[in-house]
């Protein structure tokens, strides 16, 4: 079995200037490999042969798309271990080609040929970058992946749905399971958030029409609201909406890891904008309450003294910043974008 070219050092090996998170990375790839190789040998996976054929073999090739087809099922059916062999069977084979070779993407287009074939690659790059750090190689795959999904869910072949309590149970549900700003209590906040005061839009593929793959949340009122969880309590008045002014956009959540780095949002904020205009022309302004990504995180990990040094900085520091026109807003921004 020849190695690729782009594989990571043989096991024990080290570059001068290597770190210790990497040599760990490199001996979890190293052992993938040599799992990868026994199974292979045993015949509990794809021969190397087989999986080049995957990428090789012409998009009509018959003989091809059956083992194609074949191994989608035995990957949806495995559990995690053998998938990331798996996956490292197909790292190994992509680092035989050049870098922008063509064969990444007929492997992938092969795939998304099969039933259910797009719902299968999203679920399979969601795997591809929760083990990116342990699956030598997979970089080039997740590039050539990335590509054709941006593709594939661009916004021009998107529809846009407004969810109510009348929507399907099944999909209200999801709305429940993927909300990832502010947590849906029960069903009695989600009949909130979906109330004929409310409006909850979401982003559909033509071959997921199931899944909502991102969905914003909208309050209405007269004023600027300066307090998320009156607009979270599901004990508040019905808005009036002939008299709302105010667009507030409160929660948005991207639902598919495995979509990752594809934007949908800018987008479904725009086009939500032009159908509350629409169906509210008396509306004047719109804005946001949603909090700062990652925000709480970054400050429950900081120490005492951290926090102190954020709070009472350095006089003479903040006097040398405003003698060199920096403003202070800029030092927060900077802080914040860590």
């Amino acid at each position: 079995m020849n190695a690729p070219a782009n594989l990571a050092p043989a096991r024990g090996a080290r570059t001068p200037d290597a770190e210790p998170a990497d040599t760990a990375a490199t001996e979890a790839g190293d052992s993938l490999i040599t799992r990868l190789g026994r199974l292979w040998e045993r015949g509990r996976l794809p021969s190397e042969s087989e999986v080049r054929r995957l990428f090789e073999a012409r998009l009509t090739d018959v003989a091809a798309n059956k083992l194609a087809r074949r191994w989608c099922e035995r990957y949806s059916a495995a559990d995690g271990k053998d998938r990331r062999l798996m996956l490292a069977a197909l790292a190994q084979v992509r680092g035989t080609f050049a870098g922008d070779a063509a064969e990444g993407a007929r492997l992938f287009k092969r795939f998304n040929a099969q039933p259910m074939g797009l719902r299968f690659l999203v679920e399979l790059r969601a795997d591809m970058l929760r083990w990116r750090k342990q699956v030598a190689g997979i970089q080039a795959l997740d590039k050539d992946l990335e590509g054709l999904l941006s593709a594939w869910f661009d916004v021009g072949l998107l529809e846009l749905r407004p969810l109510t309590w009348d929507s399907p149970a099944s999909l209200l549900e999801k709305l429940i399971i993927y909300e990832a700003v502010h947590e849906i209590q029960s069903w009695d906040d989600l009949r909130h958030r979906v109330a004929p005061d409310r409006r909850c839009y979401a982003y559909f593929h033509p071959q997921l029409p199931d899944v909502p793959l991102i969905f914003v949340e909208v309050a209405f009122a007269g004023s600027m609201a300066d307090n998320v969880q009156a607009l979270l309590d599901s004990a508040a008045p019905r808005q009036d909406l002939d008299k709302a002014r105010w667009a507030i956009f409160y929660s948005i959540s991207n639902t598919q890891p495995g979509l990752k780095g594809i934007s949908f949002g800018n987008f479904l904020l725009k086009r939500v904008v032009e159908q509350l205009l629409e169906e509210l022309p008396k509306l004047k302004s719109f804005a946001t309450l949603s909090p700062i990504p990652g925000f709480a995180d970054w400050l429950g990990k900081l120490d005492a003294d951290a926090v102190e040094a954020i709070v009472r900085e350095d006089k003479s520091r903040a006097k040398a910043r405003q003698r060199a026109g920096v403003p202070d807003g800029q030092r927060w921004v900077a802080r914040l974008a860590r």
